[in-house]
C-alpha cells in the first residue's frame, strides 16, 4: 500500500509538471481601433463650394464650427466621403465665410482655429490676394495672416499639420485680357497665385506643404478634360470646372479640390476611388469625368 500512495504521488507531481510546461493558451488579441485624425478647415466660398449642389453635400458628416456659416458642407465633406471610402478615419470642423480673407478669420475665429484639438488645419484665403498688388492683390497681408494663423495654431500644438489650399485662377477676370487666347491669361493668374502662396510658404517655413488645387485646375484644362472657356460648349467628355460666374468652382471644381486635398493631406491614391466612387454618383458627376479628375489629382505633382 505504502508503495502505491508513494506512486501516486509521483505521477502527480509529473502530472502537474507536465501541465506547468504546457504553454498557457494567448489571449486573442483585437485590432488597435485607427487613430480618427481631427482636421479643421478654414476658408470662404472656395471651400464650401459657391452655391453649387456642393454647398450642402454631406453637410451631416461634418462639424460647422462659428462663427462660421452653418450647413456646410462642400468640399471639407466631399473630402470626409473620400475618406471614408478608403476606411481613412477623418473627423471634419469646418468654419467658412463668404467672401472673407484670412484677416478676417484671425480676427474673428482665432479661438476656435487656435484650439489644441486639431491634427491638421487646411487655411483657404481670398482668392485675388497672394496676387501682385498690380493685380489688385495684397500679398503682403496674405502672407502676414497665414503666419499669423500658422503660429496660433502651432502654439496650440506643435505637432499640428497646417496646410495652405492653393487656388485657382478664374476666367471672368482674365478674359477680358485677351478674349482670342483663355489658356494664356489663365496660366498667367494661375503663376501669380503659385508666386503668392509659395512665398508664404518659404517665408513661414512651418506650414505642412502647399496642396496644389489651382496647378491641378490648369493640368485639367491642358489634358482636354476640362474646357477653358466657361462661355463656350463644353465638349462630350469634358467638364467645366466654374461655376456659371466663371469664378466660383462648379460641382466638378469642388471635386477636384477635394482630391487634391486627400491626396496631399494623406498620401492616398485617389485614382482607386474608380469610376463608382459614391460623391460623384450623389453630385451628378459622369463616371468618365470623375475617372478623369481622380487621374490629373493623382498625377499633379506636390507643390514646391
Amino acid at each position: 500500500m505504502r508503495a502505491l500512495k508513494i506512486l501516486s504521488l509521483i505521477y502527480s507531481f509529473l502530472a502537474v509538471g507536465l501541465f506547468c510546461a504546457l504553454p498557457l493558451p494567448v489571449r486573442a488579441q483585437q485590432a488597435s481601433p485607427t487613430p480618427t485624425t481631427v482636421i479643421l478647415f478654414v476658408g470662404n466660398s472656395f471651400t464650401y463650394g459657391g452655391s453649387t449642389k456642393a454647398h450642402g453635400y454631406n453637410k451631416a458628416s461634418v462639424i460647422n464650427e462659428p462663427p462660421g456659416e452653418p450647413g456646410v458642407g462642400g468640399v471639407p465633406a466631399i473630402f470626409k466621403k473620400f475618406a471614408d471610402e478608403f476606411k481613412l478615419s477623418y473627423e471634419v470642423h469646418v468654419e467658412t465665410s463668404g467672401g472673407k480673407n484670412l484677416e478676417f478669420h484671425y480676427q474673428n475665429a482665432l479661438p476656435l482655429v487656435s484650439q489644441p484639438k486639431w491634427d491638421a488645419v487646411v487655411l483657404q484665403g481670398y482668392s485675388t490676394e497672394p496676387l501682385p498688388a498690380a493685380r489688385d492683390g495684397k500679398p503682403d497681408n496674405f502672407v502676414k495672416h497665414a503666419v499669423l494663423l500658422e503660429q496660433a495654431i502651432h502654439t496650440a500644438r506643435p505637432s499640428a499639420k497646417v496646410y495652405l489650399y492653393q487656388t485657382w485662377p478664374y476666367a471672368y477676370k482674365t478674359y477680358p485680357d485677351n478674349p482670342a487666347n483663355h489658356l494664356e491669361p489663365l496660366t498667367a493668374m494661375f503663376e501669380d497665385l503659385r508666386v503668392g502662396y509659395a512665398r508664404a510658404f518659404t517665408e513661414d517655413k512651418h506650414f505642412e506643404k502647399i496642396v496644389p488645387v489651382g496647378d491641378a485646375w490648369i493640368r485639367t484644362i491642358r489634358s482636354g478634360a476640362a474646357t477653358d472657356d466657361p462661355k463656350g460648349t463644353v465638349k462630350p467628355g469634358q467638364c467645366d470646372l466654374w461655376d456659371k460666374d466663371a469664378k466660383h468652382p462648379s460641382i466638378e471644381g469642388s471635386y477636384l479640390a477635394a482630391l487634391v486635398l486627400l491626396k496631399e493631406i494623406t498620401g492616398a491614391d485617389v485614382r482607386k476611388l474608380g469610376a463608382g466612387e459614391q460623391a460623384a454618383h450623389d453630385l451628378g458627376i459622369p463616371s468618365g469625368v470623375a475617372v478623369k479628375l481622380q487621374t490629373v489629382a493623382a498625377e499633379t505633382p506636390t507643390a514646391k
